[in-house]
């Protein structure tokens, strides 16, 4: 682009809004029996003469799959090459700040999964070698002592749930509640290299946002520059309501999310309306055991979600 002042320029009904990176990318998919091969290169035209150029991938090579082993087990793996560039690195006036720095990072990430799943309820087990080895273009002069080369850690999950739902007449109209209690044991044992915070070491990584689903992911950050080492246990409860087969979408309300630097331990809490009947009757979801039934009538359900942790971040 030849205007840098085209955004702000612009003015036309499309409500184009003023970017300070333009993406320019091209990819290359291959789907094969079980896995799939991309080839992508992802660059960036910065336009804002005063921020500075994020990381482009020049190339990334990504290969996934998953075999089957037997009826409930599987072995799924990723392997990926990439080459990480910054431009304008005269944004920096200092010709040995580390974030100048390029670097070509290889990842691995075998992992082996059992699902074991019933109509009213599943626990799976996953056992997953993560691993990231890097080779780094410091500019001269830079200090690398603290600086390792490769991370690598060990993971160990369990993640159990069950299936409740039960049905409902309100103002002549037939609903169906789902209740759906989980619960995640988390174990991440990491190397004993020596983790570094430098910002220029997320490549391609951050934090994940805060969901209900973030709650039970394994590595706790986006992209492949970081884990974080945890032991962990995560309680939460999700419910819905129906109406003829629509999904009625809860309303949530997030107060904090989980964050492995912030302390050892943490409720969140989510609130989510919706109505009930007098003494609903609760049972396993397509089973025929005899109903369980708790006496309460509510119009506003708070969903209360624990987790408790010793964690430190690595990569």
């Amino acid at each position: 682009m030849s205007d840098n002042n085209y955004f702000s320029d612009l003015g036309t009904s499309l409500e184009i809004q003023r970017e300070d990176h333009l993406n320019q990318r091209g990819q290359l998919r291959y789907l094969g029996d079980g896995w799939q091969f991309l080839a992508n290169l992802h660059q960036y035209q910065t336009i804002n003469d005063n921020v500075s150029s994020p990381y482009q991938r020049t190339p990334q090579l990504l290969l996934t799959g998953n075999e089957s082993l037997s009826e409930k087990a599987a072995l799924s793996y990723s392997a990926e090459y990439v080459r990480f560039e910054r431009d304008r690195k005269d944004f920096f006036s200092n010709s040995a700040d580390i974030l100048r720095t390029d670097a070509q990072r290889v990842h691995f990430r075998p992992s082996i999964t059992h699902r074991n799943s019933r109509p009213w309820g599943f626990m799976n087990s996953e056992l997953t070698l993560w691993h990231s080895n890097y080779d780094f273009d410091f500019p001269t002069g830079a200090d690398t002592s603290n600086i390792p080369d490769s991370v690598t850690a060990g993971i160990a999950s369990i993640d159990s749930g069950l299936y409740f739902d039960r049905d409902f007449t309100l103002a002549d109209s037939d609903y169906s509640q789902s209740l759906e209690p989980r619960l995640m044991l988390l174990h991440v044992e990491k190397n004993n290299q020596q983790p570094t915070l430098d910002s220029f070491r997320y490549f391609d990584t951050s934090q994940l946002s805060f969901s209900y689903n973030n709650l039970f992911d394994r590595y706790g950050w986006s992209g492949n520059d970081r884990v974080s080492a945890t032991s962990q246990a995560t309680i939460g409860v999700s419910s819905a309501s129906m109406i003829n087969a629509a999904l009625r979408k809860p309303a949530l309300l997030s107060l904090k999310p989980i964050t492995p630097q912030t302390g050892k331990a943490m409720i969140c809490a989510q609130a989510i309306l919706t109505v009930m009947s007098p003494a609903p009757t609760w049972h396993y979801w397509r089973s025929g055991i005899s109903p369980r039934h708790f006496a309460y009538v509510t119009t506003l359900k708070l969903i209360v979600t624990a987790s408790a942790w010793k964690s430190r971040t690595i990569g």
